[in-house]
């Protein structure tokens, strides 16, 4: 194995046509905000936990602040 080709992944799927829409559709790069959880505000963790779960089953990324 070469290094050229140890880093790489074979592209053998592509996204389906409503998977590439859906995401095409998103206008805004989800934020989580981590700053009551870090701070120990009562249910944040359970709050952050549902958001990630929901964005990562819709659309598989975010940014966190």
């Amino acid at each position: 194995m070469t290094a050229s080709t140890r880093n790489t992944v074979p592209n053998t799927t592509q996204p389906s046509e409503a998977v590439r829409i859906a995401i095409a559709e998103a206008r805004e790069l989800p934020i989580l905000d981590v700053g009551p959880y870090l701070a120990g505000a009562p249910g944040a963790l359970e709050q952050l936990g549902a958001d990630v779960r929901l964005i990562q089953e819709n659309l598989g990324f975010f940014a966190i602040v």
